[in-house]
């Protein structure tokens, strides 16, 4: 008598499922731009023999991960467009792992996660074209960079007009995200959300519960908002010049609790505390 099928099993079926569609919807797009396909195999992005059966083998010999990370920083850079297509949420599915690698070193670190996009590009990527959308990403990016540099952190991912930030501290995320607010591309505005904790890193990647809140605090802020939890507010209060809204309880998708999350702001030669808030959770 056969073992029956559990939750966790059921759910990686369905994503493997779904990544197999995915990826026969990536590989279509890319067959419909030769010149395209013939860069990123050279580039080992991707091999020949997947783009003609992207179900049946391996991206490439890199981590697929990786390659894809690789190639949504070129493709979709060039090619805004491809995320209203193909939908966000439905790259970062395709670009997931189930979890760290058998042969990764796999470290435990305390690091803070601040998740920023830039509000209405996909509007304005139809008013402006495709040419003209990208000039803008390649600006904004190194705009980013320059200023998480300076904090001390990294671009650890870029999903188009998204991105994943990382900091040693709490503090570094915060004026961080305070200054990404005042240099979004015109005429759009960009949100962010921090949360802080104990991550998984292997490489380049990093893991864990502490970056899925990030990301969905991120999602519920307006633009030209930087909201964060209570972690973060908690480990930046000292700041000088910047001010605590809140803390506002918030359900969170895919967060089991309500969040506390306050909305952070400039504020000219003071200090701010925000009030005393347990986390969720304790």
């Amino acid at each position: 008598m056969g073992s029956e099928e559990t939750p966790q099993d059921a759910g990686r079926r369905v994503v493997a499922t779904l990544r197999q569609r995915l990826a026969e919807r990536v590989a279509e797009a890319l067959r419909r731009d030769p010149q395209r396909a013939e860069q990123i195999i050279a580039l080992g992005l991707v091999s020949r023999e997947w783009l003609e059966t992207p179900t049946a083998r391996a991206l490439s010999n890199l981590q697929p991960a990786e390659a894809l990370e690789r190639w949504i920083s070129r493709f979709v850079a060039e090619h805004p467009t491809l995320l209203e297509r193909i939908g966000h949420p439905a790259i970062e599915v395709l670009g997931e792992e189930d979890e760290p690698g058998a042969g990764d070193a796999v470290v435990a670190t305390h690091l803070a996660i601040l998740f920023t996009d830039l509000v209405g590009f996909t509007g304005h990527t139809q008013r402006v074209g495709d040419a003209a959308a990208s000039r803008m990403l390649t600006a904004h990016y190194e705009t980013v960079e320059s200023i998480v540099e300076v904090r001390g952190g990294r671009v650890a991912k870029r999903l188009g007009d998204g991105l994943m930030i990382t900091f040693p501290t709490e503090p570094a995320a915060v004026l961080a995200g305070l200054e990404l607010l005042r240099c979004a591309p015109k005429p759009l505005s960009l949100r962010a959300g921090a949360h802080a904790g104990e991550v998984i890193t292997t490489g380049e990647d990093v893991f864990g519960h502490v970056v899925n809140v990030a990301s969905r605090v991120a999602e519920e802020a307006a633009g030209g908002t930087l909201l964060v939890t209570v972690d973060v507010a908690d480990a930046a209060a000292d700041l000088r010049g910047v001010r605590y809204d809140g803390p506002q309880p918030v359900v969170l998708r895919g967060v089991e609790k309500p969040v506390g999350l306050y909305e952070v702001h400039r504020a000219r030669g003071r200090r701010s505390r925000p009030p005393q808030l347990r986390a969720h959770g304790e």
